[in-house]
């Protein structure tokens, strides 16, 4: 028999290591291929308050999209998809 045990996390705050971290994507195309792709430009970090409570924020930016396929490469930036022109950064907060 096993007994769930839960640790709190320590109050701080905490950077992404960017020599060790990646920022990746696969897209499925067609059922048979993958296409894979990165961001260059990242950051985030985790901060965690007095009372416990976890915040993690990062951002990619969007213009620093890598993909081997330079025709997917613009189409990903178009208002198709990213639209970089008008929403330069991709942001997630939780």
């Amino acid at each position: 028999m096993s007994t769930a045990t839960t640790t709190p996390i320590s109050t701080g705050n905490w950077k992404i290591d960017r020599v060790h971290s990646h920022v990746g994507f696969a897209i499925k195309h067609m059922v048979v291929s993958t296409y894979r792709g990165s961001f260059d430009e990242y950051d985030g970090q985790l901060a965690v308050g007095d009372d416990g409570a976890p915040r993690l924020e990062g951002f990619v930016a969007v213009d620093s999209i890598q993909a081997k396929d330079d025709n997917l490469k613009a189409h990903l930036l178009s208002p198709d998809f990213f639209d970089s022109a008008a929403h330069p950064r991709i942001t997630f907060t939780s």
